[in-house]
C-alpha cells in the first residue's frame, strides 16, 4: 500500500490546474504560443556556419528577434489572448519573420529557419486570435 502525503496533493492540484489552462487553449492561441517559444528558441540557436564554426542568432539578428519574442510572450502570459494582442502578436510576428527571412544565406542554419517559422506561427496565430473578427 502507498500512502500519500500532504505534498504530492498539493502538486497533482497544481498540474492539474495547469493542464485545464492548456486544455482551455484553442488553437490559434496554441499556434500563437507556440510560435513564440520557437521564435525565441530559434533566435538562441546556430544561425550561420562561417569559416567552420557558427554564429548564433544572438550574435546577429537574434539580437532584435529574442527581445521580441520575450515580449510577446510576456504580454501573453500577463493579459491573456484579445484582439489588441492578437495584432501584437502579429506584428511582432511579422518583425520577426521579416529579420530572419531578410537573413537566410546558403550558409544558413536550423536557428535562422526556426525563427522565421515561429514569426509566421505568430503572425497567423495573433491574427486568428478569438475576439479578433468581432
Amino acid at each position: 500500500m502507498t500512502q500519500q502525503t500532504g505534498g504530492s496533493a498539493s502538486e497533482d492540484e497544481q498540474s492539474d490546474g495547469l493542464r485545464a489552462r492548456f486544455d482551455n487553449l484553442g488553437n490559434a492561441q496554441l499556434l500563437a504560443s507556440c510560435g513564440v517559444v520557437l521564435a525565441g528558441i530559434g533566435s538562441l540557436l546556430p544561425w550561420f556556419s562561417v569559416d567552420g564554426g557558427v554564429v548564433l542568432g544572438v550574435e546577429s539578428v537574434g539580437v532584435i528577434t529574442l527581445p521580441i519574442a520575450v515580449l510577446v510572450v510576456t504580454v501573453l502570459a500577463f493579459y491573456g489572448f484579445s484582439r489588441n494582442i492578437g495584432l501584437l502578436c502579429a506584428a511582432g510576428g511579422l518583425l520577426v519573420a521579416s529579420l530572419s527571412f531578410f537573413t537566410m544565406t546558403g550558409s544558413s542554419l536550423f536557428g535562422t529557419y526556426a525563427t522565421f517559422l515561429g514569426g509566421i506561427a505568430m503572425v497567423f496565430g495573433g491574427l486568428l486570435l478569438p475576439g479578433y473578427r468581432e
